[in-house]
């Protein structure tokens, strides 16, 4: 079998709908993996057929915990995906992968099973013991939209809510576009407790899971829904305007979403989880799980006494360049609050206004991009050297730089950390992780217990807000994590 008829689907772990079929890109990076799990004869074959044509897929799995440095899922398997297209060309591939009976037969191999399940549970006993705390309430009338990141946290979240009697067809989970180490076995086995779940959500999206939801609750009587939000854009669109055919309230995680909610003044019409003691401790988890990723995808290049760019100095901006200074890379910052300006001067970084007048000033190898907003477009763009290496906390930072890219014809590498792009002047940019929050990019990002207590602060105020007669945004987390144990 020639290398072109090889072709890892799932190397991130996307399910066969979604995956980009590249069979010379697939066969550049298969080599070594390639032989070593054919080596491993723990595989689970499914032969599918087109015609005349036939096609292998192989599931290898892969124990995590032979892994150095696997301890935290030592539990779980990992699959790894070969395709022997035994003579199929590239369309047959396309076709095959695409199909819904493949698709079918992925999905059944990519879910966790009721030991990893009953491991998985045992990450985060704190959410148990925050549901133990509100033993016997259950929520029958109730419906819950919660649009985060695909991780195994929220798979814990999502069972602790159900086990509270709230029906599994009035629960949603919008997840967002990252990478993560489990993605596809995250959202499936959401999916198999009977749970909605929508991929990669946008504002249509919104509107017919919010239609579904309300419409779900008016039939079964009197109810409330909650709306737990990482960024703020389902409850923007929630408060401007969307269905609120029965009462609901907003649950807002983060500092960007608070910011994009006050500039419409809907600061004060949620329940603000971003500036509580717990969420705090967890930023300086999230920068240093930032700084490990770039570190560990950046291995082979050279950081000592190169300069980076870090956009924004707020609470993880400011950790994420102390941590790369301790790297030996040479700091300038790009903030717009004055104060926050004077704080990096302070801490020996170069600090501007604006990520354009440190860009003219310097020429940067690596751009960080902590600032939760888009930050970088066309301006920014013809201000970088020949090669620039781009990371982000978020997906905000550089999502108009990646359109300006797309949308100028540069030529695009997929790598196995990212994309490069060459422009048409033959400027190179490197974005790593996809684009998306670094260290999410096939990975579980912070490590527990810091994401214990925060996601159990986050069932605390759920259960508080559907046990509350009126439900108020005014509810104090300090007070919810007091009450149920979480310091």
């Amino acid at each position: 079998m020639g290398e072109e008829d090889v072709l890892l689907l799932g190397y991130t772990y996307e399910t066969a709908q979604s995956v980009r079929v590249r069979l010379r890109d697939a066969a550049a990076m298969a080599g070594e993996r390639t032989a070593a799990i054919r080596r491993d004869a723990a595989a689970h074959q499914v032969p599918i057929s087109c015609g005349d044509r036939s096609l292998t897929i192989t599931a290898c799995r892969e124990r995590a915990g032979q892994r150095q440095g696997d301890s935290l899922f030592a539990a779980l398997d990992r699959y790894a995906w070969i395709l022997d297209g035994s003579g199929a060309d590239g369309a047959d591939l396309e076709r095959l992968a695409a199909g819904t009976e493949l698709s079918a037969h992925f999905r059944s191999l990519t879910r966790f099973n009721e030991l990893e399940m009953a491991d998985i549970a045992q990450l985060n006993p704190l959410i148990y013991r925050v549901a133990a705390d509100f033993a016997g309430r259950e929520f029958g009338n109730a419906a819950v939209l919660i649009r985060d990141h695909a991780l195994l946290e929220k798979l814990n979240l999502v069972r602790a809510l159900l086990n509270h009697g709230i029906p599994a067809h009035r629960l949603c989970f919008l997840s967002k576009p990252d990478n993560t180490r489990y993605r596809e076995r995250t959202l499936n086995s959401m999916r198999d407790l009977g749970v909605t779940v929508v991929e990669n959500a946008n504002r249509t999206d919104f509107a017919d899971v919010c239609e579904r939801m309300f419409s779900a609750l008016e039939s079964a009587g009197p109810g409330r829904l909650i709306a737990v939000d990482d960024g703020g854009e389902l409850i923007e669109y929630l408060l401007d305007g969307g269905p609120r055919r029965v009462p609901f309230i907003s649950v807002e995680t983060t500092a960007k979403g608070m910011k994009l909610l006050s500039r419409r003044g809907y600061g004060e019409a949620v329940v603000n989880l971003s500036d509580c003691h717990i969420k705090s401790r967890l930023s300086r988890a999230i920068a240093s799980s930032c700084v490990n990723a770039f570190w560990r995808l950046m291995a082979h290049e050279p950081l000592d006494g190169q300069w980076c760019h870090v956009i924004g100095f707020g609470r993880i901006g400011s950790q994420v360049a102390s941590m790369l200074s301790a790297l030996g890379m040479r700091i300038s910052v790009s903030e717009p609050r004055a104060d926050r300006r004077g704080e990096a001067t302070a801490a020996g970084f170069l600090a501007r206004e604006s990520v354009e007048e440190c860009l003219r000033e310097i020429d940067h190898r690596y751009v960080f991009g902590c600032s939760g907003e888009t930050a970088m477009g066309p301006t920014e763009l013809k201000l970088l050297g020949g090669r620039t290496v781009m990371a982000s906390i978020s997906s905000q930072d550089f999502r108009l730089l990646r359109a300006e890219l797309e949308g100028d014809g540069a030529r695009l590498e997929p790598m196995p950390y990212g994309d490069s792009y060459t422009t048409s002047g033959g400027r190179e940019v490197v974005v790593l992780g996809d684009g998306h929050a670094i260290n999410l990019f096939r990975s579980e990002g912070v490590p527990e217990p810091d994401f214990d207590a925060f996601c159990a602060l986050v069932l605390g105020v759920c259960l508080e807000l559907l046990s509350a007669d009126p439900a108020s945004t005014q509810l104090d987390p300090e007070v919810v994590a007091e009450r149920v144990g979480i310091s």
